[in-house]
């Protein structure tokens, strides 16, 4: 879940929105090539040794002499002209340690605020300016400094131990801000990521992915020809995905239910973004599919609960289900309105450097009959913001759960917009449920565990008729039991 940019009390989702590289084709043949380092021969005359011709006089004995020069010169070698020589190049290093010390100083230094950096910290940045130049030297292809530096700042992101904290683009940015509003151009599908595989968590209704044949549950190897492999993260993969209304894209899947690789032409076209649906199941049981805790829904979902009080509900069942998140203010404000006065979670975080906590709490009025109860469906794609929302009523005792295990995503995020219309998404803080639990890794296990049949379970929910939903029935047949009079 996320804040927006300038959230006004205080985000995983996606559209378009996270196959594998276990799934993907596999990769060319890399070809390579060692060079052997050039080893001259030694070649090595015989020594000859040279005579003193015979004479009427004997030889002169002049090698104690020698001897004795030999070792004078060495003696002076080593005492004056050796030191001189390791010194010389011991300047030579440490002055070159110091260019690169200045020259990395001027671009990282001050963004840093490091005025007096340790051993270790120059170290790194000497390696730095090595890994630096070397790609500016030595890349088969010509590469500006404004290229090794926007690099340099998306490595530092995607070196972080969350998935969740990346750096986008302008175009990625305004994809996912695209995400959580009302209408934009793609194939109406939303992506997640689980361990470095992007696959389809779910698909709008009559959306061109629907019409083209895609499935909840397929597994991406490419996009127009471009492996997953090249994508950071799900919003760059996002922006593949979308285009202008009428073209088309092409998406290669691997689908586990056939073990099948499915290539398919899909025609982009508009996509509304519907946060929610509402329908009356019973006379006495209202439903709510929420798709997306984007903007706006708490106050669509407000509205749909007012409007079953007129029409006499009893109880309602929520549909989180493959919903990947959203807003905390939005999920928060729904829970106000169903729960009374209390503690929702405790998020902690960092903020301006320190570590803070945080209580989200419930302060409003019910506004609802303090004697419903509710069911709420969930699956391995509900993730973040519905489990929070999931959670916090099951810990109140206001609902059950209904379904499969979720995806177990505990943390939320802040996205803060930079000057160029790009933008940082930072894993921002850990949150914990009423009664102490973080999902995060873990998910929320459902009380009552129910699968649906595979020929279903890749299919839109909107697509499946309510009588071959085995999850749905499962909680219609729980509230008629335990809920109704």
């Amino acid at each position: 879940m996320s804040y927006p940019a300038n959230p006004s009390p205080r985000q995983d989702t996606h559209t378009e929105k996270e196959a594998s590289k276990a799934c993907s084709a596999s990769p060319s043949a890399i070809e390579k090539f060692a060079t052997k380092p050039y080893e001259p021969k030694a070649y090595c005359d015989d020594a000859k040794a040279s005579s003193f011709e015979e004479s009427g006089d004997p030889a002169p004995k002049r090698w104690p002499l020698t001897v004795l020069a030999l070792l004078v010169i060495v003696a002076l070698v080593s005492v004056y002209i050796l030191p001189q020589i390791f010194l010389t190049q011991k300047t030579k290093e440490k002055a070159a340690g110091l260019q690169d010390q200045s020259q990395i100083s001027q671009l990282v230094l001050p963004a840093l605020n490091l005025q007096n950096p340790d051993p270790a910290t120059l170290k790194e940045l000497q390696k730095l300016q090595l890994i630096y130049d070397t790609l500016k030297n030595e890349y088969f292809r010509e590469l500006t400094d404004a290229e090794l530096v926007e690099a340099m700042y998306a490595g530092l992101l995607d070196e972080m131990d969350s998935p969740y904290t990346f750096y986008m683009d302008s175009d990625e940015y305004s994809t996912m801000q695209d995400s959580m509003q009302g209408e934009y151009s793609g194939i109406g599908a939303q992506v997640s990521k689980q361990d470095d595989v992007y696959l389809i968590s779910d698909i709008f209704d009559d959306s061109p992915a629907a019409q083209a044949g895609l499935r909840i549950g397929d597994r991406f190897i490419s996009i127009n020809g471009k492996e997953v492999s090249e994508f950071s993260d799900v919003t760059t993969l996002a922006a593949e995905v979308r285009g202008e209304t009428g073209t088309q894209v092409t998406i290669e899947v691997f689908r586990p239910s056939d073990n099948q690789v499915h290539t398919l032409e899909v025609t982009r076209g508009k996509v509304e973004n519907a946060n929610l649906k509402a329908e009356l199941l019973t006379p006495e049981i209202g439903y709510i599919r929420i798709l997306e805790f984007n903007s706006g829904v708490a106050d669509n979902f407000i509205k749909a609960l007012d409007a079953f009080q007129k029409q006499g509900v009893q109880s309602v069942i929520f549909d989180v289900r493959n919903n990947g998140g959203g807003y905390v203010y939005e999920v928060t404000k729904m829970l106000d309105y169903l729960l009374p006065a209390g503690k929702l979670a405790v998020a902690k975080g960092r903020v301006d450097g320190q570590d803070y906590e945080e209580d989200w709490t419930s302060k409003a009025k019910v506004g609802v009959p303090e004697e419903w109860k509710y069911a709420i469906l969930i699956n391995q794609f509900s993730a973040s913001a519905s489990e929070l929302f999931s959670g916090c009523l099951r810990d109140y005792d206001k609902a059950v759960l209904v379904g499969e295990q979720s995806f177990g995503k505990g943390v939320g995020t802040i996205t803060r917009e930079l000057t160029d219309g790009s933008a940082l998404q930072i894993t921002n803080f850990h949150y914990y449920l009423p009664k102490g639990d973080c999902v995060e890794g873990e998910g929320l296990p459902p009380q009552i565990e129910v699968s649906l049949d595979k020929e279903l379970a890749g299919l839109p929910l909107g697509q499946l008729d309510h009588a071959d939903d085995s999850q749905l029935q499962a909680a219609l047949d729980y509230i008629q039991e335990h809920y109704l009079n």
